[in-house]
């Protein structure tokens, strides 16, 4: 578990207790009666599609079976898993959603967070605190869970399926229900902003790619995703399938569906201790994001992008040793280090943490914000904010801490109490966001300016105790690793 998921558990763990009981609010699949408090609903745990396990294991998710009697949607559901290093209870019966609302009445902008955790691990719970501040903004807001590692992406020669990214179609069924019934809580089925974080900002970027969620949402928040990464194809991810199957203890010669669907999840969690990759599966994904954005065929959407300075702290939850990372650039690896030797006085793994940061968040969404400015309103930032407490013990910004920072939990990462700077960065990220999901622009009274990407000035908001834009952030770098990435497409 990433130091950022393990925050956002404990940090959403408590849901109010003073609540008064709700009026039961009607869905396309039940009434369900939540939670109010003095100026704000929750409805927690809705069901937006059925289990998915047993014969429902690696299918596309179904409707969930109908309810006549109001459900009480008062708790979180279990996190989809597979592995969780921690309190909170995993399940495949994981299929849930939740949503904060201030009004059950009105079209208000809707805001669908998608979750981070190397999509192995994380779930749809919120911090109240952010969710009462987004509701102060006049947003509802919504969280989703999506089948995660093995079970939500699988292409295994049995499997009778032609789509291997079950977690993605779990995303796109969250979606139709927030089409379906998010009038009902009071929003905008208009106006639905999906965001996300890590994994999550991945998924955005996915989404915003994939044939199958067009038409589903009218603007889009990738923080930290990782459009260029390589990403295994079908025929790649079924031999990486059939190797864990045999890991689990599913004879080759006997692997069947009914086989493969008889053992526990937690059987499959044992066989793989890395983030899962989503699949080029020809059907759900048709490709890497950004090969997409290259052909300019991703939806037309006004679309913000970002990262932090140092997301390289990933670097051992994707596989990869600082000792050794700059070594995996063979020819070009001197190259590399003498274009990040400036770090070198923090220490040695210091450079390669944060090269493989630039390659595998930053250099992407540079690339994707350039290539979506073409064709609709596009929108790059760079957090480089390092409390006051941390600014010996930081090389800069540590992946996940810019949306510690809009959630308002930054002191998680910090062990004390938020400095005055970044608690009123946490409102400034906050007011880009919401006044994004209003009216597809960050800007708004009261905000330093953010001027759209043009690719000419190459111009970025970057934060760091306030916010300003710049031209050419860390661009020597960039230019380097996305040469990199066109010869890995050419080749």
């Amino acid at each position: 578990m990433t130091i950022f998921t393990r925050y956002l558990f404990l940090a959403s763990a408590v849901v109010t207790t003073s609540v008064l009981s709700a009026e039961p609010v009607h869905t396309t699949s039940g009434p369900v009666q939540g939670q109010i408090s003095d100026d704000f609903a929750a409805f927690l745990g809705i069901p937006f599609a059925a289990p998915p396990s047993g014969p429902l294991r690696w299918t596309p998710p179904e409707a969930p079976e109908p309810w006549e009697t109001p459900r009480q949607a008062t708790s979180y559901a279990p996190s989809c898993g597979p592995t969780w290093e921690g309190e909170m209870p995993i399940s495949e019966d994981c299929l849930y959603l939740n949503v904060w609302t201030s009004d059950l009445s009105g079209g208000r902008p809707v805001m669908v967070w998608i979750h981070g955790g190397g999509f192995r691990a994380g779930s749809g719970h919120l911090p109240e605190e952010f969710a009462r501040a987004m509701l102060k903004r006049d947003i509802v807001l919504v969280s989703i869970q999506y089948r995660l590692g093995l079970m939500g992406f699988f292409a295994h020669h049995a499997l009778e399926e032609a789509v291997a990214n079950f977690a993605l179609l779990d995303m796109v069924a969250a979606l139709d229900w927030v089409q379906d019934n998010i009038a009902a809580f009071g929003g905008d089925a208009d106006r639905v902003t999906i965001f996300g974080v890590s994994a999550g900002g991945m998924a955005v970027q996915m989404l915003m790619t994939s044939p199958l969620s067009t038409g589903r949402f009218s603007g889009a928040i990738a923080q930290s995703g990782y459009g260029t990464w390589p990403l295994p194809d079908r025929a790649e991810a079924a031999e990486i399938a059939e190797r864990r199957a045999e890991i689990a203890g599913i004879d080759p010669d006997h692997a069947t569906l009914e086989n493969l669907r008889s053992l526990p999840g937690d059987a499959w969690a044992r066989t793989y201790a890395t983030f899962q990759l989503p699949i080029i599966d020809g059907v759900s994904l048709i490709e890497e994001p950004a090969q997409t954005f290259l052909r300019g065929t991703q939806q037309a959407l006004p679309m913000i992008l970002g990262n932090t300075s140092f997301e390289g702290t990933t670097i051992e939850g994707a596989g990869f040793s600082a000792a050794t990372y700059f070594d995996t650039w063979d020819e070009q690896a001197e190259t590399a280090r003498a274009l990040y030797a400036s770090d070198l006085p923090r220490g040695e793994e210091i450079p390669a943490m944060r090269f493989f940061g630039d390659v595998r968040y930053v250099v992407g969404s540079r690339l994707m914000a350039r290539l979506h400015a073409d064709i609709a309103p596009s929108y790059i930032y760079y957090f480089d904010h390092i409390p006051p407490s941390m600014q010996e013990a930081w090389a800069g910004a540590p992946h996940g801490f810019a949306t510690a920072v809009l959630f308002g939990g930054s002191s998680f990462f910090t062990q004390g109490e938020q400095a005055a700077e970044t608690r009123a960065l946490g409102e400034l990220l906050r007011d880009y966001w919401s006044n994004f999901a209003h009216r597809g622009d960050p800007n708004g009274d009261g905000q330093p300016p953010w001027a759209a990407y043009e690719s000419g000035e190459d111009n970025w908001l970057v934060v760091r105790d306030q916010a300003s834009m710049q031209t050419r952030v860390i661009t020597p770098r960039l230019d380097f690793i996305e040469a990199a990435y066109r010869r890995r497409l050419e080749n």
